[in-house]
């Protein structure tokens, strides 16, 4: 039986992480990936990242290139149920578990292992926080900060039912690369910037407030975050996911806000009234999927 990286959650810090803003996220379980063997098998979209990572001088010599190689045209795969496109950081499970298996070093400190999955990780994004693929690595919520990094091993895994936190599936998937190319794009804009500013000053209300365990608080930031994001990040939004979250703020009966990119995939919801939230759900033919 073979490890299983598991899928991530980002509770708090959706674009303006990539501005050295702060960010929480917890793993997912139920959804992960872990190595298999079949014969005569072939994953190209591994063999295209040993490729990259043969070609990154930054990189190089963090792995066992050659094992890596031999091992993929033996018919090692990854396994997964992540769904792809969908926010759950399927490309940092990936380089979370070829990096545990491939890894040249032992005992690195956190932040160098942060620094090498941002690198990695560009692969897949362009650019990227790393957060991802350190939740799947270390098992565990990991907290992000303007300067530094925190492996939250005692952080309480069961905020999802204590927050009514479910996902909302928009049954569209999406491109994170060119949704993070877009987003670098508006911050040209200093308008644009500025309205990110507030929206990260609230993302540290809401960690804070996860954290703490204050559901008030929680419920608070929540909501002016899903207020924001409707201005802020309206092109990741589709709009059969837009009317439910409006409709949840007019009522102030759920707050949505984006998991990871956006643009598709799951959102995030955090409810206040769970049978008002279903009807609303039926209504635009929308799923809801618990995080239990």
């Amino acid at each position: 039986m073979y490890k299983t990286y598991p899928s991530k959650i980002l509770l708090a810090g959706e674009y303006t992480i990539l501005m050295g803003s702060g960010a929480l996220a917890i793993p997912f379980r139920s959804r992960g990936m872990s190595w298999k063997w079949a014969k005569d098998l072939k994953d190209k979209s591994l063999l295209d990242l040993l490729n990259y990572l043969k070609n990154e001088n930054s990189l190089k010599d963090h792995f066992r290139l050659q094992m890596f190689e031999e091992e993929l045209h033996a018919g090692w795969y990854l396994q997964s149920n992540i769904p792809q496109g969908y926010g759950l950081g399927s490309s940092g499970a990936v380089c979370a578990a070829v990096y545990d298996r491939y890894r040249s070093e032992e005992d690195k400190t956190p932040e160098e292992v942060h620094q090498i999955f941002k690198s990695m990780e560009a692969f897949f994004h362009g650019r990227s926080s790393g957060i991802d693929p350190m939740v799947s690595y270390y098992n565990s919520a990991v907290q992000i900060t303007s300067d530094r990094l925190l492996i939250l091993n005692d952080f309480q895994m069961s905020l999802p039912s204590k927050l009514n936190m479910v996902l909302l599936d928009s049954g569209i998937r999406r491109n994170t690369r060119e949704l993070v190319g877009g987003f670098k794009a508006q911050l040209d804009s200093k308008e644009y910037e500025q309205t990110l500013k507030i929206i990260a000053e609230t993302n540290q209300l809401l960690i804070k407030s996860l954290l703490e365990g204050n559901r008030e608080l929680i419920s608070e930031s929540w909501m002016e975050i899903s207020r924001m994001s409707i201005e802020a990040f309206s092109d990741m939004i589709p709009q059969n996911v837009l009317a439910f979250w409006k409709q949840g703020l007019l009522e102030e009966s759920f707050y949505c806000k984006l998991c990871g990119a956006g643009g598709g995939g799951y959102f995030l919801v955090h409810c206040l009234d769970r049978a008002k939230m279903q009807d609303v759900c039926a209504k635009y033919q929308l799923t809801l999927i618990d995080l239990d």
